[in-house]
């Protein structure tokens, strides 16, 4: 499956639409998706239901695919908001899975 995204500016960084992060997290198999959530020195990880998953990016207003996996420690799929960045594990993501739109 080609995920459709767009750059974002910074290299390794690609928008993508709600519709296409709920596509994405649709297709895995499991029930839950690990989450990762660091605040300044902390960091914390837990699985969420997929069904709640669905819900959050259904309102989050910014979502990105991070294939540099040092930045999230693997967790690919980036929500922000005006108070704080979750990362969820969706299963390894390289630039030969994006269709990379202008």
């Amino acid at each position: 499956m080609k995920i459709k995204v767009k750059p974002e500016g910074r290299e390794g960084i690609y928008l993508i639409t709600n519709e296409e992060a709920i596509k994405l997290v649709k297709s895995i198999k499991s029930k839950h998706v690990h989450h990762q959530y660091q605040g300044g020195t902390m960091m914390i990880g837990a699985d969420w239901d997929k069904k709640e998953v669905l819900e959050h990016l259904k309102k989050v207003k910014k979502i990105a695919i991070v294939i540099e996996p040092n930045l999230t420690i693997g967790h690919h799929l980036v929500t922000v908001t005006k108070t704080k960045r979750n990362a969820f594990d969706v299963g390894e993501i390289t630039k030969k899975e994006l269709e990379i739109s202008k």
